[in-house]
């Protein structure tokens, strides 16, 4: 993959007014094959002050554009890799890669060519549903994403005496989606219909804010004071429109020609438009912070919103505080000569927030020409309330041996409660296919600490060094009644795993299918060696229980030099990935087993007794492999320590009329790895989202990235 990153910037102005604009472009080609991604930046800014300095405006405007060609996914549909590494070792890839389609004189179109698909034994589904060619998934079924966005703000602010000021801001939002597949004919009977498939998604949003503030800021006397505001503010947010067209389940008209007329839309086919939705926050908000001979420091806050997502409901407001006190104690002290700085603090916050859009009061659908009633809506017999995260958190901050060494620790806790959920319903008999429910309390405590260095190591070398160390504890203190104690966020359905949330458990907790095995927890098998299914149950949670970062930099003259070594520890992730490749036996793992005359692993029969010898490898790894396997076999520790950033850097003394800086570095990110226990980055998830957290299912692999960045003045 190559990347190519431009970017111009022009400033000018007086003492009353600036201008500034740039522009910048990014062009990348991705590791895969067709990948592309473009985007454009336009940035103006103008700055001026009037009336004798006391009106300040500031206005911005922002331009951006955006394209991907073929983003690269993961799972097991239209993904290039599941068919690249599935493929059977006895066959020419060449063959595949270099004809990846054939014509069909008796469908008249090109058709896939891949060695476990067979048109004519099976025209409607043939193959698996979990490969496809990759060359066809890159060349025919083309995904586009493009984004249109424009961004836009301006704030007047004025002073009104030397202690009082009042400042007006408003912006606006506003972005454009639209994504295409144009998946052809000839592609997997499970993902498009014989003559193809056409996805089209357009949306249109738009998000306006504006707020009013007023500030005093007086030194009441020698010692004491304040700085106090008190404002409003407005946010509305439009949802315009989404345009939803899917042609799977019908079909197209006509083989591969990709547009809405040419679709065959009937009742129950994903088509629909949506008209838009509309949220407005109202807000009014105060704080104030007092200050003692600059040694002690209160800060208070209260802001209270109503939500017009919270309609149809007992409460469609939500109040939230804060306190915070510092204290400077190396000025209110007389601590011992090596001590620079200390202080203290501590804080007490809550922060409310509302609801998703409409799930109070659901939107039917126009679908093909027909009312749809929607069936989803908040769980009957309740109402939706706002979130509340209530946190407390201590820490102390010093610096010693004139502010060369510091270090900083933070003790916090936090819960969540009301946490807003969408829940499939299917299993508890409600009616709705998705319900709405402030489901859980969730708690989060840790401790967050920075450790630094600074230093000169002779007349013209310097160094710094800062170690940050963050451990977290995660903690599902409830949930609601009616989930009877744990809820599966994302259902297993077909597959072996699943993410669920369990009272007492921890977020992210992945489920999946464990060995049966006897009271000395040998694996139980039957005669032939076959491992026995257990129980379906909680087996790792991907989240770290210590992470590490520990960055340095160096200063020499005109040199810099920098680097950042990063480390998560603890924690456990799936590779689904390795699953399949075991069950295929096309894996580095089964082949050695083969080579090894089976797989070497304590085993009981079913009934009693141990199981002579090694288990047969294709009796195991077809077993235990796959996404419907044994799960539990293929989590893995995900500590792993990498090196994130190393850069090195240089400035050129110029002495020329037009250049006045010039500098040159070359900065390498996410090079390699000191130590890595799982088969793929055990950072990587399948989802960005909530669900599938640490499960790695034909994963992109991780990139290193090397590049070559120039910066010139004029």
């Amino acid at each position: 993959g190559s990347t190519w990153i431009n970017s111009v910037s022009v400033s000018g102005g007086t003492d009353k007014a600036q201008t500034y604009f740039s522009y910048s472009n990014t062009n990348s080609n991705g590791i895969l094959p067709t990948n592309t991604f473009n985007r454009h930046n336009f940035t103006v800014r103008e700055t001026m002050k009037m009336l004798d300095d006391r009106l300040t405006i500031d206005a911005n405007v922002i331009l951006a554009s955006q394209k991907v060609h073929n983003r690269a996914t993961s799972g097991l549909y239209y993904n290039a890799l599941s068919g690249l590494y599935l493929l059977p070792r006895g066959q020419d890839f060449n063959k595949f890669k270099n004809n990846f389609e054939y014509f069909s004189p008796t469908r008249n179109v090109n058709l896939q060519n891949w060695w476990n698909i067979n048109y004519d034994a099976s025209p409607t589904l043939p193959g698996d549903d979990n490969q496809q060619n990759p060359y066809w998934v890159l060349n025919r079924d083309q995904t586009d994403d493009k984004l249109f966005r424009l961004f836009g703000s301006l704030s007047l602010k004025y002073k009104i005496t030397k202690d009082l000021s009042i400042q007006a801001r408003g912006n606006l939002d506003k972005s454009n989606t639209n994504y295409e597949l144009r998946a052809y004919a000839g592609t997997q009977g499970t993902l498009a219909d014989s003559t193809g498939r056409y996805t089209l998604d357009k949306a249109d949003n738009t998000q306006l804010y504006g707020d009013v503030i007023a500030t005093y800021n007086k030194q009441i006397s020698g010692k004491f004071g304040v700085v106090a505001n008190v404002g409003t503010s407005i946010q509305d947010l439009h949802v315009g429109y989404r345009d939803f067209h899917d042609s799977k389940g019908a079909g197209l008209a006509y083989a591969n020609i990709f547009n809405v007329g040419n679709m065959l839309l009937i009742p129950g086919v994903a088509s629909y438009y949506q008209e838009g939705k509309r949220k407005q926050i109202q807000s009014v908000f105060a704080g104030v912070n007092f200050n003692y001979d600059n040694k002690y420091f209160i800060d208070l806050t209260a802001r209270n919103d109503w939500s017009s997502a919270l309609a149809f409901t007992p409460k469609k407001s939500y109040f939230y505080p804060s306190v915070g006190v510092n204290a400077i104690l190396s000025d209110i002290f007389t601590l011992p000569a090596g001590v620079s700085f200390a202080k203290i603090r501590a804080a007490y916050a809550q922060v409310g927030s509302d609801v998703e859009v409409y799930s109070t009061n659901p939107l039917n659908l126009i679908r093909n020409g027909l009312l749809q009633s929607n069936d989803k809506g908040p769980l009957p017999g309740t109402y939706l309330k706002p979130e509340l995260s209530i946190s407390t958190e201590i820490g102390t901050e010093w610096r010693f041996l004139n502010n060369k060494l510091g270090f900083d620790i933070t003790w916090y806790k936090s819960n969540t409660k009301n946490q807003y959920f969408e829940l499939q319903s299917s299993t508890l008999g409600t009616g709705l296919s998705t319900f709405f429910l402030n489901a859980g309390n969730i708690q989060n405590s840790g401790i967050e600490a920075t450790v630094d260095y600074n230093a000169k190591l002779g007349n013209n070398l310097k160094w710094t060094s800062t170690l940050n160390i963050t451990a977290n504890k995660n903690k599902i203190a409830e949930l609601a009644p009616q989930l009877g104690g744990s809820y599966d966020v994302t259902g297993a359905g077909v597959n072996n795993y699943a993410l669920v949330i369990t009272q007492g458990g921890s977020f992210g907790d992945i489920k999946g299918r464990k060995f049966l095995r006897d009271a000395k927890n040998n694996i139980i098998v039957d005669s032939t060696g076959k491992p026995q299914a257990g129980d379906f149950g909680v087996v790792g949670n991907p989240n770290p229980k210590l992470i590490l970062g520990w960055s340095n930099a160096f200063n020499f003259h005109n040199f810099t030099a920098s680097f950042l070594i990063n480390g998560r520890f603890g924690g456990k992730v799936m590779s689904i990935t390795q699953a399949i490749l075991d069950e295929y036996g096309v894996s580095a793992a089964s082949a050695d087993a083969r080579r090894n005359g089976g797989v070497n692993l304590p085993a009981s029969i079913a009934g009693g007794g141990a199981f002579g010898g090694k288990i047969p490898a294709e009796t195991f790894y077809t077993t235990v492999g796959g996404r419907a396997g044994i799960t539990e076999y293929y989590m893995y520790d995900a500590t792993n320590i990498r090196l994130q950033e190393l850069a090195l850097g240089y400035r050129v003394n110029v002495k020329g009329k037009v250049i006045k800086d010039l500098q040159f570095s070359l900065v390498g990110k996410n090079l390699f790895f000191f130590s890595k226990k799982a088969p793929f980055d055990p950072e990587t998830s399948m989802s960005t989202g909530n669900g599938l957290q640490g499960v790695d299912v034909f994963g992109l692999p991780p990139v290193k990235s090397i590049g070559l960045n120039l910066k010139m003045s004029l």
